[in-house]
Formats: structure tokens, C-alpha cells, sequence
């Protein structure tokens, strides 16, 4: 394992941002920018690695999400959100579809304490990760098919709604990787859940 090297300004303003974070009830983003092998990979696990928090004097160590966007998917609609979605639910890379569903059940239990809330985001939460319940649809998800500017609002509301109740239990850190491949619905997905 090569030493880590010359970030220490970089690393003390990511540090900065996350104490301000556990100080105040507040998120903010940190964007890392630079020409490929510049180090922004080897950043992110050094400060992963670290659990950040304790050195701030934080109870808890804050939870992390990873999401990459790639060349492959460029342009893809939602693809990153999908992954922040599943990484939020318990859900690893290529699992079987009644994994993920059984997966999202158990997300949608804990974070909803009302029983139509939390058969709504079992619902919109398995329709943005591409896994269609069984069960028939709700009136609420056959109308919004049926209309896309509706669907899309349900699936960001239900998108941020996951993402804030995860925060509240907790500290969240989400990492996007290669972010120049991701699509700009992610992007307003995720300024919306911060």
C-alpha cells in the first residue's frame, strides 16, 4: 500500500464540511474535481477509511453510500439514483429481483410507521428500481404511469423521502463517483433530497 500523500488540503476542507454537518442540522456538497489520475479515487477511500466523525467528536461515525456513474450508462435515466436508492435499502449489485423486493419491503418498514405510507413508498420505491410488484398496482401508481411528468414527481418525492428519513436516523455521506457520466435527473434527484 503506497502512503497517502499531498491531499492534506483537501482532506482538512472535506473534514471541515463534515464537522459543520454534525454541528448544525445541515447538508452541504463537496465536488472534487481534477484530470483523471489526479488521486480523487484514492481521496474518497482515504477519507471513507477513516470514519470520519469520531475526529470531530461525533457520536456516531456518519453512514456512506457509494453510486458511479460510467461510460456504459451515460445518459441512462435515474441510473444513479437507483444505485443511491438500493445502497439505502440494502440492496448489493446484481441481485435477483425478488431479493431487491424483499429488500425494499424491509427499507419501506423501517422507515415508515404509517401503513399507506409505507405501502406508497414500497410501491414508487420498486417502480424507480425497475422491480414491479406482484400485487396489482395502486390507483395512485396506474395513474402516474400513465402520465410521465406524474411519474417522474412520484419517484423524485419517494426518492428524497428515503434519503431524508436514512439522514434523520443518522449521519449519510453519498459519494457519487464519475459524475461527468451521470444524468442530469440524478442530479436534481439528489439537490432535491439534500
Amino acid at each position: 500500500r503506497t502512503p497517502f500523500v499531498g491531499r492534506d488540503k483537501e482532506m482538512a476542507m472535506i473534514d471541515a464540511v463534515l464537522a459543520e454537518c454534525f454541528e448544525e442540522p445541515v447538508a452541504r456538497s463537496v465536488l472534487v474535481m481534477g484530470p483523471p489520475g489526479a488521486g480523487k479515487s484514492r481521496l474518497r477511500r482515504e477519507f471513507l477509511a477513516r470514519a470520519p466523525g469520531r475526529e470531530s467528536g461525533a457520536a456516531e461515525s456518519p453512514r456512506a453510500v457509494f453510486a458511479r456513474a460510467d461510460v456504459v450508462g451515460s445518459g441512462s435515466a435515474l441510473g444513479l439514483a437507483r444505485q443511491i436508492l438500493e445502497r439505502l435499502a440494502g440492496i448489493a449489485d446484481g441481485e435477483a429481483r425478488e431479493t431487491k423486493a424483499a429488500a425494499l419491503s424491509r427499507f419501506a418498514d423501517a422507515i415508515e410507521t404509517d401503513t399507506a405510507a409505507r405501502a406508497r413508498m414500497r410501491e414508487f420505491a420498486a417502480e424507480l428500481l425497475g422491480v414491479p410488484s406482484v400485487e396489482p398496482a395502486s390507483v395512485e401508481l396506474s395513474s402516474a404511469r400513465n402520465e410521465p411528468r406524474v411519474l417522474a414527481e412520484w419517484l423524485r418525492r419517494t426518492f428524497a423521502h428515503a434519503v431524508a428519513a436514512v439522514a434523520r436516523r443518522g449521519p449519510l455521506v453519498v459519494v457519487l463517483e464519475d459524475l461527468h457520466w451521470g444524468d442530469e435527473a440524478s442530479v436534481e434527484f439528489v439537490a432535491e433530497a439534500m
